[in-house]
């Protein structure tokens, strides 16, 4: 069997049902709260959740210019669930935006010394 290669780990099949699924859950949020902005914070939750998830349980692996995927996946899952629950925080405690651009600010410079940290082992 092939592997998939952006993540080396073929989940491409998991992935779409995940996005299906999320989607779902997504619009019926939207459709139970008569509030359709939730759509895009929960979907953005629950699939910065879904590749949070995969790059905890992957295996490392690099591409061929020796980049991890797995720090890749870990930046990219935490900053669409960030952003989905910097929405949903915005919409519950309105005009608090210097406070959430500060927490994003923190969360991006707290990735990249991650980055760095596990470049340098």
């Amino acid at each position: 069997m092939e592997e998939s290669r952006v993540g080396g780990g073929g989940h491409t099949g998991l992935t779409v049902g995940f996005v299906l699924i999320a989607a779902a859950v997504a619009i019926l949020v939207g459709w139970a709260t008569n509030n359709w902005f939730y759509l895009v914070p929960v979907l953005l939750l629950e699939l910065g959740a879904f590749v949070l998830l995969l790059g905890a349980i992957s295996k490392p692996s690099h591409d061929h210019q020796g980049r991890s995927w797995t720090i890749y996946m870990l930046f990219w899952g935490g900053l669409m669930a960030m952003i989905g629950g910097l929405l949903l925080i915005n919409d519950v405690f309105p005009n608090n935006v210097p406070i959430l651009i500060a927490v994003f600010l923190i969360f991006a410079g707290a990735i990249a010394i991650l980055a760095y940290l596990m470049r340098s082992r």
